[in-house]
């Protein structure tokens, strides 16, 4: 038996000189099963991975246009083969006809199980009074899906609704720190909610807490994230907001202040899409906005903008860096996501982009290392550089073959998987950290350390452009052939260690469990 305390984690900053070679991504849109889908119509949409069923696979849910059934593809790839999707949202009760543009994975009622909220609006069309334009859709033990959406106080009239407004970013978060999943919700000029989860049951408290943003035609909250940003152990929120400044609103027992002007985060430009990562290894998180990529009638230059954590314990601190880190211009950005697409130890960029009549390709930057953070353009050269509207972008491992896929949703379709074929000797690991019971542990941090570089993610619902990755945290590990120490920062405080894991495998691990006064490993 051993005593694990709750320590606090200093990492120094720290780089790697081996940048590696660039992956070289291949549609395999067709032959994974991916069948043609219809997006809501308006300014884009997402797409929600997880594994549902607790197979060890990623499975992703597809929210689509009114009148269209969802689409929720199970992940059936077998070892070795190459990925492969079966649409099964008929026979689990997912293929509900209402207008779907953003999805998240969540334990509603804290039953181990995954359920899912499907958030809808009526931008462009007739609004029909008395029906609801957000769908919670509980999981049974047989894994097919029940509406109950009524019971769950999340029944939203969609009488309130405007044809100008639509539904942006969907995040979930335990806010109470209860053990439950609240939700944060935002809109393209509707403002934004946030809900307390009270056993299943959701509550409005979005005046009282302070973290709701006003309804008006003036901005547009986009994409939100919730993340303890200042390490006090309550969730925070961060909102991208479209023709008005960005939010940093921390938590303070309940209320929310935005210190966004404080912490360099409150530019005023067009907000969408966020990225979270730790980019340059030295143990917080650092964050990427798409923008605009143009100049402006007034001779303003806009632009993705990349803030570099530089925060202390006593106060939040952005600087922004992305000229110099040559990230600036992903042209009309929406989607983005850090990831290892090249498993070097070092976090690349995806973005995915587009409006109407441009016909800017996509992006991909891989990180060069060294002592200061830059990255080089490697869309042509890895094969991400399609000139579709992107809109929802997300990184996994579809096949479980040690690398990162992408998968990109467009406007007027493609829903497309982009197969990451990098085949050189670098090793990696992918870590599921999970409680006890089973549950995903929203905004817990997994650290990775091998040989002289310590690497850190963290766990989140809600992500990119209307779109939530799966609750695994992926790294790679270049020559490394194990991971010397595996640190998990839970969300209640306590931190564990796991010592001398092997590379190349995916791992669940859970908390310890008390045992007297002292703690055991629970493996």
């Amino acid at each position: 038996m051993i005593k694990t305390v709750a320590t606090a984690i200093v990492i120094a900053a720290q780089s790697t000189t081996w940048a590696g070679p660039p992956p070289v991504y291949s549609d395999a849109t067709s032959s994974s099963g991916l069948l043609e889908f219809t997006m809501a119509p308006g300014l884009g949409g997402g797409v929600a991975a997880a594994d549902y069923d607790d197979d060890g696979d990623i499975d992703v849910f597809v929210p689509t246009d009114q009148g269209t059934a969802h689409q929720l593809y199970k992940n059936q790839t077998s070892e070795g083969l190459s990925p492969l999707f079966l649409e099964v949202a008929a026979e689990t009760g997912l293929d509900s006809l209402a207008l779907g543009r953003g999805a998240v994975w969540l334990d509603a009622n804290s039953d181990q199980r995954l359920d899912l909220l499907i958030a809808g609006d009526c931008f462009q069309s007739d609004c029909i009074a008395g029906t609801t334009l957000l769908h919670l859709f509980q999981q049974q033990p047989d894994g097919t899906f029940v509406d109950v959406t009524l019971q769950s106080g999340l029944f939203d009239d969609a009488s309130k609704a405007t044809p100008h407004w639509q539904r942006a970013g969907v995040t979930a978060g335990d806010i109470d720190q209860d053990g439950d999943p609240d939700l944060y919700m935002t809109s393209w000029r509707g403002g934004a909610q946030l809900y307390r989860n009270d056993n299943g049951v959701f509550v409005d408290i979005s005046d009282s807490s302070g973290a709701g943003l006003a309804t008006t035609f003036a901005f547009g909250a986009w994409q939100s994230l919730i993340h303890d940003f200042d390490r006090d152990g309550q969730r925070d929120i961060f909102v991208a907001i479209d023709f008005a400044e960005d939010q940093l609103m921390l938590q303070n027992a309940g209320l929310f202040n935005d210190v966004a002007p404080a912490a360099g985060l409150d530019r005023a430009w067009n907000g969408m899409g966020i990225a979270q990562g730790d980019v340059d290894n030295d143990g917080d998180f650092d964050l990427y906005v798409t923008n605009i990529s143009d100049t402006w009638p007034d001779g303003e230059v806009r632009h993705s903008t990349f803030y570099r954590n530089d925060s202390t314990d006593s106060a939040q601190l952005f600087t922004e860096m992305s000229h110099a880190a040559g990230i600036d211009n992903a042209f009309w950005g929406w989607g983005a996501t850090f990831l290892d697409a090249n498993n070097d130890m070092l976090l690349d960029l995806a973005v995915t982009n587009g409006y109407y009549t441009w016909t800017d390709p996509s992006r991909l930057f891989l990180n060069i290392g060294g002592d200061s953070i830059a990255f080089s353009d490697a869309a042509d050269a890895t094969g991400f550089n399609d000139t579709d509207w992107g809109s929802g972008l997300i990184a996994f491992d579809a096949d479980r073959d040690g690398d990162l896929d992408l998968m990109q949703a467009c406007v007027d379709g493609p829903l497309r998987l982009m197969l990451n074929g990098f085949n050189e000797p670098a090793h990696w690991l992918t870590v599921r950290p999970r409680l006890l019971n089973g549950a995903r542990p929203l905004d817990a941090i997994v650290r990775v350390t091998a040989g002289a570089i310590t690497q850190s993610r963290v766990i989140s619902a809600g992500t990119s452009f209307m779109s939530q990755e799966p609750a695994e945290s992926h790294f790679g590990l270049a020559s490394a052939t194990g991971a010397d120490v595996v640190t998990i920062e839970w969300p209640d405080g306590r931190v564990t260690h796991y010592r001398d894991l092997n590379s190349n495998q995916t791992i669940t691990l859970t908390p310890p469990v008390f045992v007297g006064n002292f703690e055991a490993t629970a493996n």
